[in-house]
């Protein structure tokens, strides 16, 4: 599946346009982002992160990422089921959480199948992903999900694959999540 991410509501002008595409194979997801800029600001990075290590980068989403939240549903308003939070940003550093509740309950996994390949210039940056879905946790169903870009230093732009309606951008609402 092709995607375009679009700008939350409280972003005047996003000078980022994000798209890419995702595929399923059985267990294994294959994502790709591609991130363009109309801008001369500089990728927000910051050092500090680890590129081996995605247990080690909380906070991660405070420079330029892009996201991926995956849940497999037994049926489309199995909404509660867990769901897999990766994040990338342009230096190939990474996140990944296991949401088990949004905002309440979630762990970062010890051994999760994903490995990514960035690619970055000045004005564009991308980046493959590469996932298998941890099976004690989300063995069967349909794959649903939210696909996010947080980007920009002063003015934030926050994209999504469906943005929520309310003031403030929200990722975390598994009711809108789309079926990939």
């Amino acid at each position: 599946m092709e995607f375009v991410l679009s700008a939350h509501q409280s972003v005047k002008k996003s000078p980022y346009s994000v798209k890419g595409r995702i595929s399923q194979k059985a267990q294994e997801i294959l994502l790709e982002f591609e991130v363009e800029k109309q801008n001369h600001q500089e990728w927000i990075h910051h050092l500090k992160f680890s590129e081996s290590d995605f247990r080690k980068n909380w906070e991660l989403w405070n420079f330029d990422v892009v996201e991926a939240f995956l849940q497999l549903r037994n049926h489309p308003n199995d909404i509660h089921a867990p769901y897999v939070e990766i994040q990338v940003s342009p230096l190939n550093q990474k996140l990944a959480l296991v949401i088990l509740k949004p905002r309440v309950s979630f762990f970062t996994p010890l051994n999760l199948d994903f490995t990514s390949q960035t690619q970055k210039s000045d004005s564009k940056w991308s980046t493959q992903i590469k996932l298998t879905l941890p099976s004690a946790l989300l063995s069967q169903g349909e794959l649903w999900g939210g696909l996010f870009a947080c980007l920009g230093s002063h003015e934030r732009s926050y994209l999504a694959l469906n943005p929520n309606p309310e003031d403030k951008p929200d990722f975390h609402r598994p009711e809108l999540f789309k079926k990939l």
